[in-house]
């Protein structure tokens, strides 16, 4: 995570990259093992101290759709 954008993955062959987020409008979390078996990007918010911790964001809008 840094000041222009987030790599996710290993530096040398990252899994995709976020270039509308960065350490300055986004939260990083770490050790996150419990996400919903259909998680894609933006398709749940997550707040480690909320109950339930995924909430489905209302804005999301399956590509299928």
């Amino acid at each position: 995570m840094g000041s222009k954008g987030i790599t996710v993955g290993e530096s040398l062959s990252p899994d995709f990259h976020i270039d509308d987020l960065n350490s300055t409008n986004a939260t990083l979390t770490e050790n996150v093992t419990d996400s919903p078996s259909d998680w894609k990007g933006g398709k749940y918010t997550y707040d480690p101290s909320a109950d339930p911790k995924w909430v489905a964001n209302s804005d999301w809008r399956d590509s299928s759709e």
